[in-house]
């Protein structure tokens, strides 16, 4: 995420721990505990697809990464859909953020 984070680009990996670009942190952080503290089997991310999340006025509000697609690789089908759900995500986040500006300026 750090990488198309300042980059503010796609990243598509079919091998992402053959990748410097990818941080094995990200696996460690996948295989612990989960909350009734049994381990789950060791993750491995096996394909990895990340966007940037652009606000309207151009900002970055984040990145959204998929691991693991169930059925192969990642496409450039997937990419372009996941960009148009992150370009939802800005619009919704733009909206709200106005209408909650409006409402806490009505409080005081």
């Amino acid at each position: 995420a750090g990488w198309v984070a300042e980059n503010r680009e796609v990243l598509r990996l079919d091998d992402p721990a053959n990748d410097d670009r990818f941080d094995p942190d990200v696996d460690a952080a996948f295989s612990g505990p989960d909350e009734s503290g049994v381990p789950p089997d060791d993750f491995e991310a096996r394909n990895l697809l990340a966007v940037p999340i652009d606000n309207l006025d151009g900002s970055l509000l984040g990145v959204c990464v998929m691991l693991n697609k169930a059925s192969g690789p990642f496409h450039q089908t997937d990419t372009q859909l996941l960009q148009i759900r992150c370009q939802q995500v800005a619009h919704m986040v733009k909206t709200n953020t106005a209408d909650l500006s409006h409402f806490f300026s009505e409080q005081t």
